[in-house]
């Protein structure tokens, strides 16, 4: 945990660091889903190479296919991520 983390303000049992978390997550998804001939996004993002075993990227894409429109697997774990760090925050 960086010393930033350490000291997140808790009000009402949320930690207003993972509501920023949340709202930068959402910015960040949007911002992505739209299209755009300027390269890559101005936002504030690292990019993360992360390796997956063949169920989850099958339990993913499974997933996937229950939406209106086939979001990409990386759409789809942005959005697992602000769905779990949403559900932390009721805790």
């Amino acid at each position: 945990m960086s010393a930033k983390m350490g000291k997140a303000c808790v009000k009402g049992g949320i930690s207003i660091g993972a509501a920023a978390v949340v709202r930068t997550a959402r910015r960040v998804t949007n911002a992505l889903s739209e299209k755009s001939n300027e390269g890559r996004s101005k936002l504030d993002t690292e990019a993360i190479n992360l390796r997956l075993t063949r169920l989850m990227t099958d339990a993913i894409d499974d997933r996937r296919r229950l939406e209106a429109a086939l979001p990409t697997r990386l759409e789809m774990i942005r959005r697992a991520l602000i769905q779990w760090i949403e559900n932390e925050r009721k805790k």
